[in-house]
Formats: C-alpha cells, sequence, structure tokens
C-alpha cells in the first residue's frame, strides 16, 4: 500500500500581489496552501473491510478535490498572468509607437523651420542682388 498519496505545500505559503495597472491597482495571486491537507494517509486505512475501504476512497476522493481546486486555481492565475503579460506588452509597444511619433514630429518641425529659414535666406540674396542692379540700371539711363 501507498504510505503517502499527496504532500501539499508548506503552511508559510501566502498571496502574492502584482502590480496590474499603469493605476497601481493590483492583482492577487492565490496561495493554495489552504486548501492542501499536509497527507493522505493510506497505509493506518484497513482496505479489507468494506468501511475501512470507503474510508480509503472517501480521502482519495477529497484529496482529488482539492487538487482539482488547486490546479483550477493555478489555471485561472496562470491566464491572468498572461493577460497580464499581453496587456503590458501592448503598454510598452504603444509607448514606444507614441515616443516615436512625438520625436519625428519635433523632427518635421525642425524641418520646416530649417525651409523656412532657407526660402528667407534665398529671398535676401534675391533681394540684395536686385538692389546692387538698380544704381547701375540709372547709370545707365544717363549714358544714353
Amino acid at each position: 500500500m501507498c504510505e503517502r498519496f499527496w504532500t501539499g505545500p508548506s503552511a508559510a505559503s501566502t498571496s502574492i500581489n502584482v502590480i496590474a495597472n499603469v493605476d497601481g491597482t493590483t492583482l492577487t495571486l492565490r496561495s493554495n496552501s489552504a486548501f492542501a491537507p499536509t497527507s493522505v494517509n493510506l497505509g493506518a486505512q484497513n482496505l479489507s473491510s468494506t468501511i475501512g475501504a470507503f474510508k480509503a476512497l472517501s480521502s482519495l476522493f477529497a484529496a482529488q478535490a482539492m487538487i482539482n481546486t488547486v490546479l483550477g486555481n493555478l489555471g485561472a492565475d496562470t491566464r491572468t498572468l498572461n493577460y497580464q503579460d499581453e496587456f503590458i506588452s501592448k503598454l510598452t509597444d504603444a509607448t514606444n509607437e507614441g515616443l516615436g511619433a512625438i520625436v519625428d514630429a519635433d523632427m518635421a518641425k525642425e524641418s520646416a523651420k530649417l525651409q523656412a529659414l532657407q526660402v528667407q535666406q534665398q529671398l535676401s540674396v534675391q533681394t540684395l542682388g536686385i538692389a546692387n542692379q538698380r544704381p547701375q540700371t540709372l547709370l545707365s539711363l544717363f549714358r544714353g
């Protein structure tokens, strides 16, 4: 016969809180030590009698129910953590994209300023050229 069927986690197990959102709300990952018996001992059961076999079977069903509860909790917590991981990944991507857009907008703004300054410079050169040609034009009128 089997002396021990299952040994649960230590009594010191506690739930864990992790940050779940940017506003600081937390997500609790449950400790399953409250559901687990310390052990199911079948060695002390007398399986030769109907009552002893029934007690052993009842202990097994109780342990199975606790294991199913723990597995359900672990599955739900795992799924919650996967959703949280996906959320953080999308938040990181959105932040990086937003920062990239801000940098791109700043670059476009500075590029527009540079183009405006270049146009002003070209217009100034043309204006000086026209202004320098006027005295020559006037002198040519008086020469003729």
